[in-house]
């Protein structure tokens, strides 16, 4: 998709929830709303750079939590296991 077409795809959002706004409820227009934002944003290419800096950092102890927890959940199952075949 090229530059254009994001935008236009960023409009026919601006649009539809425009339709739906008269339908919805206030929270879930609000709801809406909020998604509207980043939407644009990312169809727009206007990320922010610090933002998207944080969140790669913060892959690395994502990762290692739940290594560990995978790790810890597969120690589990094969001391089930191990018991399992003792009885």
């Amino acid at each position: 998709m090229s530059h254009d077409d994001y935008r236009v795809l960023a409009a026919r959002i601006r649009a539809e929830l425009q339709d739906i706004e008269r339908v919805v409820d206030r929270a879930e227009r609000a709801r809406l709303l909020m998604l509207q934002h980043p939407a644009e944003d990312i169809y727009a290419f206007h990320l922010d750079p610090q933002r998207v800096m944080q969140l790669v950092e913060q892959m690395r102890p994502l990762f290692e939590r739940v290594r560990l927890q995978l790790h810890q959940f597969a120690q589990m199952l094969e001391q089930w296991s191990q018991e399992a075949q003792r009885e």
